[in-house]
């Protein structure tokens, strides 16, 4: 881990191992190697905690394999925390239209279960 105090801010070898093979597993889509990323040497030192992680493997298991896949923000912070934000395409963006006319028809109650008239 990095010691805050020295002032030292470069990004450790295993940080951005990490983060690469993180990207290129999301870019593949990959979610078996991300299930298990955190069981890895380096993924045990970046997360050693869960709760920065599973978020990552909600929005990825619900991403279609067709999705493109974006970084709109990379790089690191105090050199170990990766800021990479993922973004999966217009696959979801194309569909969402189909689903909210679905759900405005009465087709889909459950998706504003308080609200029939949307």
């Amino acid at each position: 881990m990095m010691n805050h105090a020295s002032g030292d801010l470069s990004t450790p070898a295993w940080a951005s191992a990490l983060d690469a093979d993180v990207a290129r597993a999301v870019g593949q889509h990959d979610t078996v190697f991300l299930a298990r990323a955190v069981e890895t040497e380096t993924g045990r030192m970046s997360h050693p905690w869960l709760d920065h992680h599973l978020p990552l493997l909600y929005a990825a298991g619900a991403a279609d394999e067709r999705d493109e896949v974006r970084f709109p923000v990379v790089g690191f912070d105090l050199g170990s925390l990766s800021m990479r934000s993922v973004l999966f395409g217009s696959t979801i963006r194309r569909r969402a239209p189909a689903v909210r006319s679905a759900a405005l028809a009465g087709l889909c109650p459950t998706i504003w279960p308080d609200r029939a008239d949307r």
